[in-house]
């Protein structure tokens, strides 16, 4: 989580910056009303810290509130479940990640145009902060090809993958440098 005492943003583990600034953590979106950029899903949030404190209780609420034997299910109660339920109890009490011009920020899939080639101008252009790249988005970019899974690795080594993304970024998009660290 990126904040100070004005609020902030959060991002999921799986969720890569792509293009927020530093002065975007100080200039939040929406006039800094709680906002999801993937719905009930926690890949980016952000908000003020009036709202986080606002939205902290009432998930804490949403919590205390289930049944003690769904706690006990294989499919725990987790922050996406409670921010899911929110939602569906209060529709209007979070924004949602549409920023001006009607441009979502947050890519929900691997943003490459051909296998492991980023799609530098979808991300330019549409002003993309941030990739999310879930399990069923390495699924899909995996059987789409878009994404190589090399011998030795499988769907599951999203870590392995995100850090590719990040380096192809810098290096096709942004005319860096390949860092001299290795993937492994």
């Amino acid at each position: 989580m990126a904040a100070h005492g004005e609020g902030g943003w959060m991002s999921d583990y799986d969720t890569f910056p792509l293009g927020i600034t530093p002065h975007m953590g100080s200039h939040l979106p929406n006039q800094g009303r709680f906002t999801s950029y993937a719905r009930h899903v926690p890949a980016l949030l952000s908000g003020s810290a009036a709202e986080w404190n606002r939205l902290t209780q009432e998930l804490f609420h949403m919590a205390i509130a289930v049944e003690p034997e769904d706690l006990l299910k294989p499919n725990f109660y987790s922050d996406m479940h409670a921010l899911k339920d929110l939602h569906d109890r209060y529709p209007s009490i979070l924004d949602y990640g549409i920023l001006g011009g009607g441009h979502e920020i947050l890519v929900t899939t691997y943003p490459y145009a051909k296998e492991n080639k980023v799609d530098c101008e979808m991300l330019q252009h549409e002003g993309i902060l941030a990739a999310h790249l879930s399990h069923a988005a390495t699924r899909q970019a995996s059987e789409e090809g878009v994404l190589y899974i090399p011998k030795g690795r499988t769907e599951k080594d999203r870590h392995f993958f995100a850090k590719m993304l990040v380096r192809y970024w810098r290096i096709q998009c942004k005319g860096g440098e390949d860092p001299p660290e290795t993937l492994g």
